[in-house]
């Protein structure tokens, strides 16, 4: 039986990809397919950084990093835009005992990935680990770490999961302020082997999704004073995903004002039932009046 969570009320209002121009909706090598800003009245809603959509894109899972854990259904109109959302329900995730996650140190979750056989990989930094939970949630197991893991820094741990088509698994940390590149790992058969992801432009890694022929989009992150907040996803090919080799690709987005942006912190994919390969990403407002729970979907062009 899943763990029981709580229903919350729930609002999302339709936002444009451009804040002035409604009628845009191509950004680079991707389609806007509708928006909605989510708020609730709940105090514990918030936070997001992971993401996950089902196959049928009709529910939403993501977690955040005050240990909750939120799911809500979502709906389209004829030609598949994200038009809005139902009803919202939000549970606290689970040590290896069965027991709530409390403190802000253990309960930071950052990323989600789908296992192979079922169930979700969750990444959390503070106190960096990795979990497997079952489809249910009931609790977490734990799951062989990297050698390295444990030495980063303490608000900059792995920040993306992305589930492989052969089982493989690749995480990759933020990187700390500075850092050309960031810290990553590749693990097959339960082994870990060390890569890395360049860093540039002073964007730090926030997310990754893998695509169906093994590609992996990677959301990335820069925050400046004078321009705000800018974000990018790359696209890593298969081949570039093994040891020895940097996680290098192509950058197929880029998202500034005066487009609708926030702390995006969570990327999602699926096909969906005309073969449009789709793409969702989700902010982290850190609980602050001054930034927003954005949830934004695309598609992406080949």
């Amino acid at each position: 039986m899943p763990v029981s969570a709580d229903a919350i009320p729930l609002k999302g209002l339709a936002i444009p990809l451009h804040a002035d121009k409604p009628n845009i909706a191509r950004v680079n090598r991707m389609t806007f397919m509708g928006g909605l800003q989510l708020s609730s009245p709940n105090g514990d809603f918030g936070g997001f950084s992971g993401l996950h959509i089902n196959s049928d894109g009709s529910t939403l899972i993501a977690l955040s990093d005050s240990g909750r854990r939120l799911r809500l259904n979502l709906y389209y109109d004829t030609t598949g835009h994200l038009i809005r959302v139902g009803e919202g329900k939000l549970a606290r995730l689970r040590d290896t005992e069965g027991k709530p996650l409390k403190n802000k140190k253990r309960a930071d979750a950052e990323a989600l990935s789908p296992a192979p056989g079922g169930g979700f990989y969750v990444a959390y930094e503070r106190k960096h680990r990795l979990r497997h939970f079952s489809p249910a949630w009931r609790k977490s197991t734990k799951l062989n770490e990297p050698k390295g893991l444990n030495d980063q820094p303490t608000n900059s741990g792995i920040e993306a999961l992305a589930t492989l088509p052969n089982g493989n698994l690749l995480i990759i940390g933020e990187g700390a302020k500075g850092d050309e590149r960031a810290p990553a790992w590749l693990r097959r058969g339960g082994e870990w082997t060390p890569l890395h992801y360049p860093l540039a432009d002073s964007f730090r890694v926030t997310g990754a999704a893998t695509l169906p022929d093994g590609d992996v989009l990677v959301l990335e992150r820069r925050f400046r004073p004078w321009d705000g907040v800018t974000i990018r996803i790359r696209r890593i090919p298969a081949a570039a995903v093994r040891g020895g080799s940097p996680l290098t690709g192509p950058a197929i987005a880029e998202l500034r004002p005066p487009l609708n942006v926030d702390n995006f912190e969570g990327i999602a994919t699926r096909t969906d039932g005309n073969g449009r390969q789709i793409v969702y990403i989700i902010s982290d407002d850190n609980f602050s009046p001054l930034q927003r729970t954005l949830l934004m979907m695309f598609e992406l062009m080949e």
